[in-house]
């Protein structure tokens, strides 16, 4: 149980990461658009 719980918060970080990740380079890619 403990460990699950370890495992899922460990998941929730990595989802959370990629996530931004994911947001900062869409908003990269609009912003690089605009300028040109």
């Amino acid at each position: 149980m403990i460990i699950e719980d370890k495992v899922f918060r460990k998941l929730k970080e990595i989802l959370k990461y990629f996530v931004w990740q994911m947001i900062s380079a869409s908003f990269l890619m609009q912003w690089w658009q605009n300028i040109r």
